[in-house]
């Protein structure tokens, strides 16, 4: 009467046939796709950071509008020829002009 457990047979490692070459290969693309991927998680945290203040600016400059409004009676075509004025100030900046 025989044994009634089975016994596995051991597992054997498997290994990709590669020659060295192929193998450095395949660790410095995978070093250049982390490069790339940290990146990526940098520029990703940047948009959103950038998008995140350019939020807080409009809030900012509706909040700024509608105190001029109540607080000063400026009507619509002013509130206009104020918004106007801020865009030119910004390309100056942007340009690097002197106001």
């Amino acid at each position: 009467m025989g044994s009634k457990l089975k016994i596995k047979a051991p597992k054997k490692n498997r290994v990709l046939e590669c020659d060295n070459q192929m193998s450095q290969a395949f660790a410095r693309a995978m070093q250049n796709s982390r490069k790339e991927l940290e990146v990526m998680q940098d520029q990703a945290y940047n948009d959103g950071f950038n998008t995140g203040d350019d939020w807080a600016n409009t809030i900012n400059s509706v909040t700024m509008m509608l105190a001029l409004r109540k607080l000063h009676g400026f009507s619509t075509k002013r509130l206009l020829d104020v918004i106007v004025q801020m865009s030119l100030w910004d390309k100056r900046t942007v340009e690097k002009e002197v106001l």
